[in-house]
């Protein structure tokens, strides 16, 4: 019984391993491997065997993105995706010794993952005369807000802050409230 589920499983393996070599950007051109996916995915279709019937399914769906040509450098797959992104959060891992990335990389993304990739496209150590150029980069105004939002946040899950932080809410809102009707008069 576990040999004929064995054999199952390693013919839909097959299947599946034919539609990846398609999909490998290695394996021929756009045009060639568009052609295969089609001839693949119509074969499956018109199989009696429901996993491949089922791929068959799969496989239309994927194909409308699938084989897109695109003029810049970006990852050409899932895989290529989480690899980009393994690399800052596996180094955020590794400062904190926990499994999460922690808030860290969405409270200062935007400048902290070009600077833990920076590595990548440099084979050598970094001199000082190459990080001048970005000592007096300003920060953009998204990670200003973000860290602004985290500080607020934090006071506001206080309980020792949380009292201030509502009187300054509130001084804030009645003074602007002032300054409104001051403009209407």
């Amino acid at each position: 019984m576990v040999a004929a589920a064995r054999r199952k499983v390693q013919k839909q393996l097959a299947d599946v391993r034919a539609v990846a070599e398609i999909l490998d950007p290695k394996s021929g051109c756009l045009s060639r491997r568009r052609r295969r996916f089609a001839r693949l995915q119509e074969k499956f279709s018109r199989s009696k065997v429901p996993s491949q019937k089922q791929l068959s399914k799969q496989m239309a769906s994927w194909v409308v993105g699938l084989f897109v040509v695109v003029a810049t450098k970006v990852p050409c797959d899932n895989l290529d995706l989480e690899r980009f992104f393994r690399l800052p959060k596996g180094h955020e891992r590794r400062i904190h010794g926990r499994k999460h990335v922690g808030m860290r990389v969405v409270r200062e993304g935007s400048t902290l993952l070009p600077t833990l990739d920076a590595h990548q496209q440099r084979a050598g150590l970094f001199t000082a005369e190459d990080l001048l150029p970005f000592r007096n980069h300003p920060v953009p105004v998204d990670q200003k807000e973000a860290q602004h939002r985290h500080k607020i946040m934090r006071r506001a899950a206080s309980t020792k802050q949380r009292p201030k932080l509502f009187q300054e809410f509130n001084k804030s809102c009645s003074d602007e409230a002032k300054h409104t009707d001051s403009d209407d008069s």
